[in-house]
């Protein structure tokens, strides 16, 4: 067999490359397999939903969360609810209620009957409330206290239902006031009966991401198909841009998910979303999902590791179990530098009408590279860094680019016209050159591998490429050894600098035995004295 011989530049270029290929997700390993009933969020009177924790800038923990009477049952949430607010020493609690933040104010505004469904994040010292409020006829102030609004006995549980909006309130101190506003962040347009359930995250390129539903009218009173949708906005106070774009669909279900996070994290988007119809799996209605992303948080599929919590029941630390109608509703995270340290859930027994949040702390996650966690996690002290890597960690260790002072002045955008077969990894492109401007367009050169099959080689401790992979195939003339081997130059054109047209190869690999018989790659180009001098480095010696 040939014998290849790489040029140590080359190499690293892979090395550094390799260290951030991600492992998937597996959710359930950060889980106890217990709960633990000493961290219940709970109030005598009233039942409890949708609760956020976050840390103010008191120290304490902060529970941000729906609550209505008890007395008025579970389905009161459209009509008596209010964004509650209580606080704790500790993340588990207990947590002591402190006041109301979005109480009932009246039925001139929009969200003067009803506040549900909170989402708070934190942004540069200011603290951003969304939420779902609604307004209704007047007919529930005229009910007795324990009059239980009904889905299929009162109209007027759908009028309070289909006024819901989103809203935000914005605040610059937990324990402070919360200014609200007299238009919603979100209203109705043609075609939508209602909107709600708006979750907002940061993506890495600086800008803000929601997520949230809508229920198409049809003309009927309970309207049509649920859809969940995106908005894109430049500040977390808005304007939210709808991007068109399907957030989760499924070809069967009219309601395909409910009650769903989005997170940032190793550089890959996430969401945990209630499968409300069942329809995802063989698991029971309501079990909880993971889907992933790539870092727009548009184009989403189920995970490779889907299951996340099993509905049906909860297991205790005390030895003890319910059963429950609603298991792991409302998911939040409380996070501490973009890691999530503890899941929230909202929790409905079976046969009651009492609900409450549960707090479950989470495990660290593991590293999700084979060198060092792309996240500063307490698994980076066990990774010998070089200098600058080192730096990157202690000195710039926000995990949002757009926080971060080394990548404070760039802005990331997804190009168009480059395809990737799914990311199956039998093509790739990398190693960029410099742009050149020239003739009105936009011109750049780097290393494209189109193969049958992804890399099969491995390196050997000392950096040698060893000849079989661990599974046992063996590399050739058409299966490559790493990402860059069998590449050749290529280049494409833009008119704009975010959609591009391949043009082909620039320099293709010569003939065995000519060097660079296995690749040709990492070009930089150079305009001189009206002449254009491309650089590359080559591969595969005899």
């Amino acid at each position: 067999m040939k014998k290849i011989k790489v040029g140590l530049v080359l190499m690293a270029l892979f090395l550094s490359t390799s260290t951030m290929a991600q492992k998937g997700l597996d959710f359930t390993k950060l889980l106890p397999e217990e709960w633990s009933k000493s961290t219940i969020i709970s109030e005598e009177n009233y039942n409890v939903w949708g609760t956020n924790i976050v840390k103010g800038k008191d120290g304490k923990y902060h529970a941000i969360y729906s609550r209505w009477p008890k007395s008025r049952g579970h389905h009161g949430w459209v009509t008596h609810s209010e964004i509650a607010h209580a606080v704790s020493d500790k993340l588990t609690g207990p947590y002591e209620f402190r006041n109301v933040v979005l109480p009932a104010r009246g039925k001139q505004y929009w969200d003067g009957d009803c506040t549900h469904n909170p989402h708070i994040m934190e942004h540069e010292g200011k603290y951003y409330l969304y939420y779902m409020g609604n307004r209704g006829s007047g007919f529930w102030d005229g009910t007795p206290a324990d009059r239980m609004p009904s889905i299929s006995d009162d109209e007027e549980w759908w009028v309070n239902r289909n006024n819901q909006r989103i809203g935000l309130a914005i605040a610059d101190d937990l324990n402070g006031d919360w200014k609200r506003f007299d238009q919603p962040l979100i209203n109705v347009v043609e075609g939508r009966k209602m909107v709600s359930t708006p979750v907002v995250s940061q993506r890495l390129d600086g800008q803000f991401l929601m997520t949230y539903k809508y229920v198409k009218d049809d003309g009927s009173e309970r309207g049509g198909r649920v859809v969940h949708v995106t908005a894109i906005s430049r500040e977390p106070e808005g304007p939210f841009v709808d991007t068109d774009i399907p957030f989760i669909t499924h070809p069967t279900a009219s309601f395909a998910i409910d009650d769903h996070l989005e997170w940032v994290y190793n550089g890959n988007y996430y969401c945990l979303a209630k499968d409300s119809r069942g329809v995802w799996s063989d698991h029971p209605e309501g079990s909880t999902m993971l889907f992933e992303s790539d870092d727009m948080g548009l184009d989403w599929k189920p995970a490779k590791n889907f299951l996340v919590i099993e509905a049906g029941e909860i297991k205790w630390t005390d030895g003890t179990t319910t059963k429950t109608k609603r298991t792991a509703d409302m998911p939040k995270f409380y996070m501490e530098d973009g890691i999530p340290k503890a899941l929230i859930v909202a929790v409905l027994p079976k046969d009651s009408e009492d609900s409450y949040s549960v707090v479950i702390p989470l495990k660290t996650p593991e590293p999700g590279t084979e060198a060092f966690p792309y996240q500063v996690t307490e698994y980076s002290d066990d990774y010998e860094l070089s200098a600058a890597i080192d730096r990157s960690f202690n000195q710039y260790p926000s995990h949002v680019n757009a926080e971060n002072e080394l990548y404070s002045q760039f802005r990331y955008t997804k190009l168009t016209g480059f395809d990737y077969n799914d990311g199956d990894a039998t093509v790739t492109r990398r190693d960029p050159s410099k742009i050149l401007f020239e003739n009105g367009k936009y011109y750049v050169w780097y290393t494209k591998r189109d193969t049958p099959i992804p890399p099969v080689g491995r390196f050997s401790n000392d950096y040698k490429i060893m000849e079989t992979s661990e599974d046992g195939l063996v590399w050739n003339d058409t299966i490559p050894t790493t990402d860059w081997d069998l590449g050749e130059i290529w280049y494409a054109t833009s008119e704009d600098g975010f959609h591009w047209e391949e043009q082909g190869v620039a320099v293709a690999r010569p003939a065995y035995p000519t060097p660079g018989w296995r690749a040709v790659a990492t070009p930089d180009i150079l305009k001189f004295k009206g002449k254009y001098y491309l650089y590359s480095l080559v591969s595969g010696k005899k």
